[in-house]
């Protein structure tokens, strides 16, 4: 079981073993008594089970006078109506079934009215309500990395890669970086991303000019920006590769040296503005101070499969390509099956295939009052996190 705090919500996640009504009950009763948790008052918990007990579903009479140990009800429970199973009336089983119901039920927990703002790290962010199986709207085990990234990014051009809700991304713009481009497949995310950038006064004005957005570095990235696509394509393009399953414009394969000239500052084919982005026109080459290279460990597109396990180096070479000599490539991994030195080498190895040298590897760790998300029995993270910087 994870427990994640977003504000005063709490978002409550089994995995291998489900959860029962039992500590349901157990883990609400401690958090609107203030038990769990210091700073703001707990208003929700969400209960969004990725294992249960019984796949076809079970009730509290289904389980007899033992109703504790009956699968719990995915939803949200709130602190306005919840009360201990020891101040309700009627029957045993009665006050049971009444303690355990959450107010919000059922299998798409994704109405907008459910969600909230949160802040971390002085950023708001907007809480989206997890479909069902579907992830939380911003991981909070990469704390750490928005904390590096708002520390290094003021003045740098950055390429947020799998932008999924641009947590990472805005952490650049919050910290006065001169462009960030976030792209990803699924508008709805993106859109989502424009809605955190609004929240911190970071949207911009939509269709400005070239000209008006080059004034100022901090105009540039206060102005939402992202490219709808796959990461593939995306990427490659933006690295001077061929796209996949077409032939690419300029006779093929990217260089190092080919990218390092006059490309950047050209920004035609990406959608601006404070709404979701449509697929625009393939983009012309460009390099970035800092490529943040997070995906996911596993999904099949149209274009390949991502396999953060067993095929990395189809991610970190046209990600390298993007890079600016002399900048940086921000990459994870989060497989618990990949060791971090195996991980490190392969992604060395596939820097160095790019025609690019690691000049430096920093391990992004998590400092102190970052450290929610310890290591397993093993001694080892999951999630990995390191910056090369290349030339």
């Amino acid at each position: 079981m994870t427990v994640d705090k977003f504000g005063g919500a709490l978002l409550v996640q089994s995995w291998r073993e489900p959860l029962t009504r039992d500590d349901v009950f157990d883990l609400c009763d401690a958090a609107f008594g203030g038990q769990l948790t210091a700073g703001e008052d707990v208003h929700s918990v969400w209960v969004h089970p990725r294992a249960s007990l019984n796949r076809g579903g079970s009730s509290a009479s289904d389980a007899g006078t033992d109703a504790s140990n009956a699968a719990a009800v995915p939803g949200v429970y709130r602190r306005a109506s919840w009360k201990p199973a020891s101040e309700k009336g009627g029957s045993e089983l009665d006050a049971f079934e009444e303690a355990f119901g959450p107010d919000v039920f059922g299998r798409d927990l994704s109405d907008p009215e459910l969600g909230h703002a949160f802040k971390e790290l002085g950023l708001a962010y907007t809480f989206v309500p997890p479909r069902r199986f579907g992830d939380p709207s911003l991981y909070l085990d990469f704390r750490p990395t928005r904390r590096w990234i708002g520390e290094r990014a003021r003045g740098a051009s950055v390429l947020n890669a799998f932008a999924y809700t641009c947590g990472a991304g805005l952490a650049a713009a919050a910290a006065g970086a001169s462009r960030v481009l976030n792209t990803d497949h699924s508008e709805t995310y993106l859109a989502y991303g424009a809605e955190n950038y609004r929240l911190n006064g970071l949207g911009g004005a939509p269709g400005a000019p070239e000209t008006e957005r080059d004034e100022t570095c901090a105009a540039r990235a206060s102005a939402f920006d992202a490219y709808c696509e796959d990461f593939y394509p995306a990427v490659r393009q933006l690295a001077g590769l061929s796209p996949p399953g077409r032939q690419g414009r300029g006779g093929g394969r990217g260089s190092r040296r080919a990218l390092a000239g006059g490309a950047r500052g050209r920004h035609g084919g990406f959608s601006r503005g404070g709404a979701a982005p449509k697929k625009a026109k393939p983009p012309r080459p460009e390099t970035f101070d800092l490529v943040i290279l997070d995906p996911p460990t596993l999904t099949k597109t149209s274009y390949g499969a991502v396999d953060i396990e067993n095929d990395y180096q189809s991610l970190a070479k046209p990600s390298a390509l993007c890079v600016t000599p002399g900048g940086v490539l921000l990459a994870t991994n989060h497989s618990h099956r990949v060791d971090l030195d195996d991980w490190l080498a392969i992604v060395e190895k596939c820097v160095k295939k790019a025609g690019c040298a690691v000049t430096r590897v920093e391990v992004v760790r998590p400092e102190p009052d970052d450290d929610d998300h310890p290591a397993m029995a093993d001694g080892k993270r999951p999630l990995k996190v390191a910056a090369f910087t290349l030339e």
